[in-house]
């Protein structure tokens, strides 16, 4: 392992989990403004560890006695200073989207609490046909099932709707 690999990995993942914790904390926001910045923070502060982990692991292995030839080809950092935003913007982005689907689809904090709880009376409305304009007037808007109380503890009831 060279020293430029000795100091790069270590502090790009260092960089890379607090990106990429601000991109998901940023998906999981609601509004504009709030997870814009965090996506932008997150992207910045993936494209600074990027370029100051070569930049520094380049001086590292610069200082050694006798470096290598290889060390000397250090166009590395000029290229993540002036280009590291793409990356850092899809590691960024990749993390905020994925947030944003988990909040989207899957984390429903009551339907968590009811499941954890085994406390489920479940509704589901399945909307499995709803057009704008309606095709034919034998295809029903919506289908309602109502399905069997599974256990209630004291009185708890949750309803939980499955968009299609």
């Amino acid at each position: 392992m060279t020293p430029l690999q000795e100091i790069f990995i270590p502090s790009f993942c260092v960089g890379g989990l607090v990106s990429a914790v601000m991109a998901f904390i940023g998906g999981r926001l609601s509004g504009i403004t709030g997870p814009l910045i965090l996506l932008f923070m997150s992207t910045f502060v993936c494209w600074l560890t990027l370029f100051l982990g070569l930049e520094v692991g380049y001086h590292v292995w610069h200082s050694r006695p006798n470096p290598p030839p290889e060390a000397f080809s250090d166009t590395a950092p000029m290229g993540a200073l002036f280009a590291g935003w793409i990356p850092g913007g899809f590691f960024a982005c990749f993390w905020f989207g994925t947030s944003w689907l988990i909040k989207k689809f899957v984390w429903n904090l009551k339907l968590l609490y009811c499941l954890m709880r085994q406390k489920v009376w479940v509704n589901w409305r399945l909307n499995w046909w709803r057009p704008i304009m309606p095709i034919s007037p034998l295809l029903p808007d919506v289908l309602s099932v109502d399905l069997p109380k599974v256990s209630v503890v004291r009185g708890w009831r949750c309803s939980i709707r499955i968009p299609w």
